[in-house]
């Protein structure tokens, strides 16, 4: 059994159990990426402390899938975006805090470029 680099760590090893248990012989090949699932119990921390995140990544971006659906699970009010042309000024509301992450390969130049942008609002 192998897995996709970005799956998560917990889902991988869920699936080999149940196979197993269900009287299969599995070898299992670890092949996810830590940078990518280490990241899971930051995000997690991270979204919670604020109203709204924006999560910054490519739509084909693997990792920006996975870690948009860990900062989802936490925080509700999550929207993923690739270009500052995607921010809806809708999605604010006075006094809300705005937190901004991304993919681990989303460049901080357009990280920093969303965010100037949601100060503009």
């Amino acid at each position: 059994m192998y897995s996709q680099t970005t799956k998560s760590t917990d889902k991988f090893y869920a699936i080999k159990d149940h196979l197993i248990s269900k009287g299969y012989d599995v070898k299992a090949n670890d092949t996810i990426c830590r940078q990518v699932s280490n990241r899971y119990e930051d995000l997690a921390k991270f979204v919670v402390d604020y109203n709204k995140i924006i999560f910054v990544s490519g739509k084909k971006s693997s990792n920006g899938k996975v870690l948009y659906e860990v900062c989802k699970k936490y925080n509700a009010h999550c929207y993923f975006i690739s270009s500052v042309d995607e921010l809806d000024k809708g999605w604010f509301s006075p006094n809300d805090r705005v937190g901004i992450c991304g993919a681990t390969s989303t460049p901080m130049w357009l990280m920093e470029q969303v965010k100037s942008e949601i100060l503009l609002y």
